[in-house]
């Protein structure tokens, strides 16, 4: 079984690695960039930041594995990942879709626009105040209040690697695959694979709520809740979410 796994927004494919090592380090996984982050943060041009260039990325992971296959999509991951199963499904039989803390996007389109304004401000706080005033704003969200009380050793890494963010880079990908920017994925929900996973912290509610809204519009997506985790179960939990990933049917 190969392993893709698609971080998402001011993170990088070394957030999985405790996942991964939880997984009992299996060889076989795939774990890329998105534009603006990691080894990819230096791209400038707005081409790299459109969504078709993020399904390459997509395209290109598959492209490396053979057989069935586990993707795995965290929040921006999650978004831009039912983007490409609604365009080009094709991973072979056996393979499994896990979206975590994820949503398919904003319907109304009055919500999306302001959704649009509001990260064109953060883009804005990214580009004049820099990095670290960014993080205490992002950090200062509800849902990633479980992480930032994790145990020191374990939060200290994850604060560098996000505090090493290029700040024009995660202004780039706000404007090219921002939750306004892309059209929602709601009506397509019932076409998802029958495999298609859906994965959520339980003490981040407003993703508890999101859950329970895509079951009503995809009821045979299968769903489940995590004890203890917020937002970033991959970061919280990856001993739980690794024992999902190998446990879903």
């Amino acid at each position: 079984m190969y392993y893709i796994f698609l971080h998402g927004f001011v993170g990088s494919s070394e957030d999985f690695e405790p996942v991964r090592q939880a997984l009992g380090n299996p060889t076989q996984v795939i774990a890329p960039d998105w534009p603006g982050h990691g080894s990819l943060s230096s791209l400038r041009n707005a081409s790299d930041y459109t969504l078709s260039a993020h399904l390459k990325i997509i395209d290109d992971a598959v492209a490396k594995t053979s057989g069935p296959v586990t993707m795995v999509g965290y929040s921006m991951g999650g978004r831009i990942l039912q983007h490409w199963l609604t365009r080009k499904y094709t991973l072979p039989k056996g393979s499994k879709v896990v979206l975590v803390s994820t949503s398919p996007g904003i319907a109304d389109v009055a919500e999306r626009q302001n959704r649009v304004a509001g990260d064109a401000a953060v883009a804005r706080l990214l580009r004049v105040e820099g990095m670290q005033r960014f993080l205490h704003y992002w950090h200062w969200q509800t849902m990633f209040q479980p992480m930032m009380r994790l145990p020191r050793e374990i939060l200290t890494p994850i604060l560098k690697r996000r505090a090493s963010c290029d700040p024009e880079g995660l202004a780039l990908s706000l404007a090219g695959v921002g939750t306004g920017e892309l059209s929602d994925t709601w009506s397509l929900l019932p076409s998802l694979p029958d495999a298609t996973h859906v994965v959520v912290g339980e003490l981040d509610k407003r993703y508890v709520d999101i859950l329970r809204q895509i079951h009503a519009a995809g009821p045979n997506l299968k769903q489940r809740i995590i004890k203890g985790a917020g937002h970033a179960v991959h970061l919280e939990k990856p001993k739980e979410l690794a024992e999902t990933l190998l446990t879903f049917p």
